[in-house]
């Protein structure tokens, strides 16, 4: 008889596992397929989270009314991407201005490596025929000077530059961060009432909904310290390209600040730019101190000081967020990418607050002991409600 049970057990235990696999299947696909307006839905309220801190500050400190502060946050955003697409704007043209020249010293700099490595292949063919009777026989392949000579194709590598419109997809991209900023006013608008919301569920012995309010407040952390991180990157990328006067350091250290934003590899692609322009306009030495200083910033800041800070404050294992990136990515594409820590630390709480699913909570953290106290609404204290700022949800 407990053999039967048991064997039921496992067959349903199995069958539990099939059914939670095809729910992630189908959650994936329905986010997948709903990108369009689940996108400026999730950075809207990502963008209004990492704003909190700014309405507080003109609410508490200045005294501002609380509608005067929303319109100052807001149009503090407002001002730094109106930045951001100015920079871009003024400088993407000129680089696509100066393509025929980039191209034709592209191809000076081929030459060049081409001849050199050309001249040690002759070396090492003639140490290794040494005493050969058939040393003067004619080369059957083809030199890397002859190669570039015959496959290089200068018009093709100027509409490759010039030809992109990245001017357009960027104004693009910024008109439709117009309803991200329209959802992201309402959000800030309504974060003091939809804490004093959640009091209210909890008083009226709804269901305690508090955890929002931590994970909230965690998200907020992780944004802040990211955006601090963020900073000092694109700081010390512009530095370091102005020091090793690569053209347009101002675009190259904004891309660093903004592409630092995804994990892991977002800091080592927004290096690849710089890199190349340092090796066409100055040579092969002066494109390796470009690299190393990006990757000396990768390595301190992204490898080192970054998952030490985040990884102990938010219980994520690096693992993790390198597959939440790639995940992410999968489903909403850069914005996904861009998105990956906040969005899998919504889903860890969500997991920890769920105790057929705490145990994946448990798999995907970092080790440290987790204290489910903290999450768990059962043991949740009341946290304050500061009704001249709206805090709590902060």
């Amino acid at each position: 008889m407990a053999t039967v049970i048991s064997k039921k057990g496992r067959e349903g235990g199995g069958n539990n596992v099939l059914l939670s696999l095809a729910c992630v299947v189908v959650i994936v696909a329905g986010l997948k397929l709903a990108s369009q307006i689940c996108i400026p839905i999730a950075m809207g309220v990502f963008l209004g989270v990492l704003s909190l801190p700014i309405l507080s500050f003109f609410n508490h400190t200045f005294k501002m009314p609380r509608r005067l502060a929303v319109l100052s946050t807001v149009l503090i955003d407002l001002l730094l991407i109106g930045t951001m697409i100015y920079v871009v704007s003024g400088i993407v043209p000129q680089i696509q201005r100066n393509a025929p020249k980039y191209a034709e010293r592209l191809k000076g700099r081929a030459s060049e490596y081409s001849i050199a490595i050309d001249q040690r292949l002759e070396k090492i063919e003639r140490w290794t025929n040494l005493g050969n009777q058939d040393e003067a026989a004619p080369r059957s392949i083809p030199t890397f000077k002859e190669l570039l000579n015959r496959y290089w194709d200068t018009q093709r590598i100027v509409d490759l530059i010039g030809g992109a419109d990245i001017v357009g997809r960027f104004t693009s991209l910024a008109s439709k961060s117009i309803f991200v900023i329209i959802l992201m006013s309402f959000f800030i608008a309504e974060s003091q009432r939809f804490a004093l919301n959640i009091e209210e569920v909890a008083r009226q012995r709804g269901p305690d909904l508090r955890w929002l309010q931590n994970s909230s407040k965690d998200i907020q952390n992780y944004l802040l310290l990211k955006s601090a991180v963020s900073l000092v990157t694109g700081l010390l990328a512009w530095g370091g390209c102005a020091l090793m006067n690569v053209e347009f350091a101002l675009l190259w250290g904004l891309l660093a600040f903004v592409l630092n934003f995804i994990p892991v590899i977002g800091s080592i692609v927004a290096g690849v730019p710089p890199v190349l322009l340092a090796l066409i306009m100055q040579g092969f030495w002066p494109a390796v101190i470009v690299f190393s200083i990006f990757m000396a910033i990768n390595m301190t800041l992204g490898h080192v000081l970054e998952p030490k800070i985040l990884g102990d404050s938010f219980g994520i294992s690096t693992i993790v967020v390198i597959l939440s990136v790639l995940t992410w990515g999968f489903i909403w594409g850069g914005a996904g990418m861009f998105l990956a820590v906040p969005l899998t630390m919504m889903v860890k709480v969500i997991l920890d607050n769920t105790p057929e699913l705490r145990w994946i909570s448990t798999l995907i953290s970092n080790g440290r002991e987790n204290d489910h106290t903290e999450s768990n609404p059962k043991h949740l204290k009341p946290l304050p409600v500061n009704e001249s700022n709206g805090s709590t949800i902060v």
